[in-house]
């Protein structure tokens, strides 16, 4: 890592909030107990001698090389189940044999998950029969796609987990190899009674893919059950200790995926903070609602659900943001923060705003937009995430900077000014989460040759604002036609402006990470976001610095080559 470098100052920065939760989460969750310390330590035997920097493509062959692919989960962590979505679609093709092995159902509910699955059964039973939110209680929503995906592929999905009442009492090491054996069991019963050729993939607790836990014991139990042993691939997900190293050679961004030994791999689809920071909110009961069920995130690729009180998660992060910005830390006292469940504020706000940015404000409030009004210091989270609190504590750091009281209220200036406030916030959300994706041009131009087909469209206007998008980003001279109480989500300029706002704020986060400290470049680059005039030029010359910057010789990974 270079020394006096952005990139060392962030990952200081970083480590301090990754400290702060964990100082959090030992008060919540107290010492782990001696079992579950050895268990951990026999598990991280895999991540021993020499690895490789290895790619998604070579992941995915494989996982279709091997009989059995066990990939961690991490419950509470949105992120960890996304990915093994996103491993099953590139993974399976048509008219294969497949299972998915669930660690959540205790297997004497395959019956009932059978049914559910065959839409014989609703949720609602479903849940109450396994005891979802009694014996599990993790956010449905965090599984929920897998089963539906199973369901559309005709994929079998197996129950896994060693009932409870068989369970040893106490947790010891004789409870977490019981059922790493019942897992291993089931697994190989399955492939003893289908004689077709058939692969399994098991998203499993993440200690329990080491190789000396599940793997071992399902060679052993497989090898006298069905006269060969299965192989199995192990996929770590996220570990710590793995993305601090990477990170001392700068490449934590860069290394998606890791190769330890031809059956161990390691992909990383979050940050150390971002999953501990998930763990800590589920212990605290926020991640789920009176139902049991978590809130439907609509926020693409954001890390994890965030707990009701997001003003002190906002004020965290803004002095983060500050921090790493060399910007004087925010004040977050007048600051107030509005959920879907409060949308009725607006009704206070007539004095303060008016009839025209009223409508707009509850234009963006049916279209689940989240927003910041400088002028009453308000902010709205229509889906809260770490991204979008992320996002809204950097433009709340971005007005208290510019003293700027007001909105996009139309016109050239209103627009350029408008694309800054939205990198400004990318931005500083990268700071936060920086492997939080975004569509790239490469994704704007494949997704539009994809729209010439006829498919569904995301929303009515998404052709013309991704083609606005791209050309914003060749600096074309625009045309700018926007209403003054124009709809964000239902206008092309608008929704344009933010997509080019999100790639200029990645290649921007690229830059800032190779400029040491003290580098006047750091400084200029951040006060042309910030600056109280002169928006369109100052759009045009941060486009043309990060297009033509030497530093992003290294090429930002698309939305569809990340995990």
């Amino acid at each position: 890592m270079k020394k006096n470098s952005a990139h060392t100052r962030l990952i200081e920065l970083q480590k301090k909030i990754h400290r702060t939760l964990e100082r959090e989460a030992q008060a919540i969750f107290g010492p782990a107990v001696p079992a579950i310390r050895a268990y951990e330590r026999a598990c991280s035997r895999d991540f021993q001698g020499r690895h490789q920097i290895s790619t998604k493509s070579e992941l995915i062959r494989a996982i279709r090389d091997t009989d059995v692919t066990l990939l961690a989960d991490h419950h509470a962590f949105a992120q960890s189940q996304r990915t093994a979505l996103r491993l099953l679609r590139e993974a399976v093709l048509p008219g294969e044999h497949w299972a998915l092995g669930l660690e959540f159902i205790p297997s004497q509910f395959q019956s009932e998950l059978d049914l559910y699955q065959s839409g014989k059964m609703d949720l609602e039973t479903f849940l109450q029969t396994i005891r979802y939110r009694e014996d599990w209680g993790f956010p449905w929503r965090n599984y929920a796609p897998l089963l539906e995906w199973a369901r559309q592929h005709s994929v079998k999905v197996l129950a896994l987990n060693r009932p409870k009442p068989l369970l040893p009492i106490g947790r010891s090491i004789r409870d977490l190899h019981a059922r790493d054996q019942w897992a291993a069991g089931i697994i190989s019963d399955y492939f003893h009674e289908n004689k077709n050729p058939l692969r399994v993939f098991v998203l499993y607790g993440g200690y329990h893919v080491g190789q000396q836990h599940l793997p071992r014991h399902l060679s052993r139990i497989s090898k006298a059950f069905l006269g060969k042993p299965l192989r199995a691939l192990s996929v770590h997900q996220n570990v710590d200790q793995l993305y601090w190293k990477l990170a001392q050679s700068e490449r934590e961004l860069q290394a998606q995926v890791l190769r330890f030994k031809k059956n161990i791999f390691c992909v990383f689809s979050g940050t150390p903070w971002s999953q501990l920071q998930s763990m800590i909110e589920c212990a605290d009961g926020h991640l789920l609602n009176n139902s049991g069920l978590a809130h439907e995130s609509s926020d693409d690729d954001d890390d994890s659900s965030v707990p009701n009180d997001s003003l002190t998660l906002m004020s965290k992060y803004g002095e983060l943001i500050a921090d790493f910005l060399e910007l004087p830390r925010p004040s977050f006292d007048s600051l107030t923060v509005h959920g879907v469940d409060e949308a009725d504020f607006t009704d206070t706000l007539g004095d303060a705003l008016s009839a025209h940015q009223l409508r707009m404000i509850h234009s963006w409030i049916e279209s689940n937009q989240r927003f910041y009004l400088p002028r009453v210091q308000v902010a709205y989270i229509a889906t809260p995430s770490s991204n979008a609190i992320a996002e809204l504590a950097a433009q709340h750091l971005y007005f208290q900077r510019t003293r700027i009281d007001d909105f996009f209220s139309g016109g050239s200036e209103s627009f350029y000014q408008w694309i800054l406030l939205q990198s400004f916030g990318h931005l500083g959300s990268l700071v936060v989460n920086p492997r939080r994706k975004c569509d790239l041009p490469m994704d704007h131009q494949k997704r539009l040759r994809v729209l010439k087909k006829k498919p569904k469209k995301i929303h009515f206007q998404e052709q013309v604002s991704r083609e606005w998008a791209l050309e914003l980003l060749r600096m074309r001279k625009l045309r700018l036609e926007i209403p003054k109480s124009a709809s964000l989500k239902a206008t092309a300029p608008l929704l344009g402006a933010r997509y080019s706002a999100q790639i200029l704020a990645s290649r921007l986060y690229h830059l800032l990470m190779d400029l040491k400290q003290g580098d006047p470049r750091f400084q200029n680059l951040v006060n042309r976001l910030v600056a109280r005039s002169n928006f369109e030029e100052h759009y045009h010359s941060l486009v043309r610095i990060t297009t033509e910057s030497a530093a992003l010789q290294r090429p930002l990974l698309s939305k569809l080559e990340q995990l």
